[in-house]
């Protein structure tokens, strides 16, 4: 692996860490909901707008890295 600065990899780290918090917070949060009362619907968009964010931001990092 090549060596970056410490400044690149804070922000590479900024962004993963953005993703997890999106991954955790919108998606996981979105589909609980089915879990606990089964005739709850599911919000799919914020589902599905949560795993597009959640890529984006991973992506992101990753072009940041190379």
């Amino acid at each position: 692996m090549k060596k970056i600065r410490r400044d690149v990899r804070n922000l590479l780290l900024i962004f993963y860490d953005a993703s997890k918090v999106i991954l955790a917070g919108v998606v996981i949060g979105g589909i609980t909901p089915l879990y606990t009362e089964p005739t709850i619907d599911l919000n799919l968009y914020v589902v599905v707008a949560g795993v597009i964010v959640t890529v984006l931001l991973a992506w992101i990092g990753n072009k940041i890295l190379k």
